[in-house]
């Protein structure tokens, strides 16, 4: 059931990814209200042609990311659609979940005197290792370890889709070897860098640049507070990758 679970959860998040911003913004209306909403209410909310919000949630229904049900309206006319998010309309919520959780692991391990930095790292590469487990590698993520080296910065760009999918809001930066994750949980109370969330998920990114690119490409996680998002640098294994924080 677990593996299932972890299955559906990624896969939902891949979806997310996926969808454009029309279909976003939809599925965010959505997630705001109470209740479920009809054509008319969304259309109204959203200032959408009524023809034009049914075609994109006709998509989003079939992507599963959108489920509808028929309401009666008290009147003798027909029964109306209703709509309602299937999924959470943000990463936000997973990614909450995903530190809550592994802050009840930091608080377990603290408490029976075991030295959680050192450790974070290991539970990284293992995460990493589960999910190359249980998920299939996306072919465009794959990099052929023969390619020279600008046909490997020219994958970057679908690593990064890639990382987005897995819900770390992947930017990419002026450098073609640098991205911005603006969704990456590594700070604790009032923005402060936690460093064991920090050499978690840097482990966990590194073990993915890792296995896509057949070793070829490294990373190194920077948190920088000041911005409230971290840096992830890719580079070629002569470099020992690193976690740290900008000051």
């Amino acid at each position: 059931m677990t593996q299932i679970a972890v299955g559906r959860s990624y896969q939902a998040l891949r979806e997310l990814a996926a969808l454009t911003s029309t279909q976003y913004q939809v599925l965010s209306a959505l997630a705001e209200q109470l209740r479920p909403q009809s054509v008319q209410q969304l259309s109204e909310h959203l200032k959408m042609h009524p023809n034009t919000l049914r075609e994109h949630l006709e998509v989003l229904c079939e992507k599963g990311q959108v489920k509808r049900s028929r309401q009666k309206n008290g009147g003798r006319g027909r029964p109306v659609w209703y709509y309602e998010p299937a999924v959470p309309a943000s990463f936000e919520i997973v990614d909450n979940l995903a530190t809550y959780r592994s802050s009840a692991v930091k608080k377990v391990l603290e408490r029976r005197g075991i030295e959680i930095d050192i450790l974070a790292a290991e539970f990284g590469r293992e995460w990493a290792g589960e999910l190359f487990a249980h998920e299939v590698l996306p072919t465009h993520a794959q990099i052929d370890p023969k390619a020279p080296e600008s046909a490997l910065e020219l994958h970057l760009s679908k690593v990064r889709i890639f990382l987005s999918s897995l819900g770390f809001s992947a930017r990419t930066t002026q450098s073609p070897q640098e991205m911005i994750l603006l969704t990456c949980p590594v700070w604790g109370e009032e923005r402060e860098v936690d460093t064991y969330q920090l050499n978690l998920y840097w482990a966990f990114l590194d073990e993915i640049m890792r296995v896509v690119t057949h070793g070829q490409i490294r990373a190194s996680l920077v948190a920088v507070p000041k911005e409230g998002y971290s840096r992830l640098r890719l580079h070629g294994p002569e470099l020992e990758p690193t976690a740290s924080i900008q000051v």
